[in-house]
């Protein structure tokens, strides 16, 4: 696993706090589907619960018990 990046390494879309694109949020998951570290990524989101970014293909309104969507903070 050390020597496995995140697909999503570099992308600044996904270190953003604001969201607003459904189109981007379907690439964004998408990239997150393929990515050989999901499992490692949503456990790091489940533990620290990050209050921006997307981890694992969810947002933080989703991981933090909010709907599915977009989030804006």
């Amino acid at each position: 696993m050390e020597d496995t990046a995140p697909v999503c390494d570099g992308l600044e879309t996904f270190t953003r706090d604001k969201f607003v694109d459904p189109e981007e949020l379907a690439m964004m998951r998408g990239v997150c589907a393929e990515c050989p570290l999901s499992d490692v990524c949503a456990a790091f989101a489940a533990a620290g619960r990050p209050a921006s970014e997307m981890w694992a293909g969810v947002l933080p309104s989703e991981r933090n018990g909010g709907t599915p969507g977009i989030f804006t903070r």
